[in-house]
């Protein structure tokens, strides 16, 4: 009788093994299905828009005040972007300077950054653009 009992038991465990492993699987396939949108998703809705190198010369800095600016074109940029700059540093000079520029303010076509100096080299400048 024990045996029987047992016997049950772990049958009713086994098809509630299999009812749990079915629910998993519907479970999986909806998510999968959720990756997959939001894949297309931001696959159409985000993309580098704008990857290129600019130099800010250390002769061409202009007093703003306490501050220094300097413009530098970026071709195909618009007044709502958010670039992302970072200094291309070879040295401790180069990382010296790009710790004295304080923010890029973009317009149509054009970067602006602001430095709490004029830099004593000239210092190559990584934007991107994700649009």
């Amino acid at each position: 009788m024990a045996k029987e009992y047992q016997l049950s038991k772990t049958g009713a465990q086994i098809n509630q093994i299999l009812q749990d492993v079915g629910e998993l699987q519907e479970d999986m396939t909806t998510a999968q299905g959720d990756i997959t949108s939001l894949q297309t998703a931001v696959g159409g809705k985000a993309s580098v828009a704008i990857s290129t190198t600019v130099t800010l010369a250390s002769a061409s800095w202009t007093a703003s005040g306490s501050l220094y600016t300097q413009a530098v074109s970026v071709s195909g940029l618009l007044a709502t972007d958010t670039p992302f700059c970072q200094a291309v540093c070879d040295d401790a000079t180069d990382a010296e300077a790009w710790g004295a520029i304080i923010k890029a303010t973009p317009t149509a076509g054009t970067l602006t950054f602001t430095a709490t100096e004029t830099l004593s080299v000239d210092l190559d400048i990584q934007v991107v653009v994700i649009r």
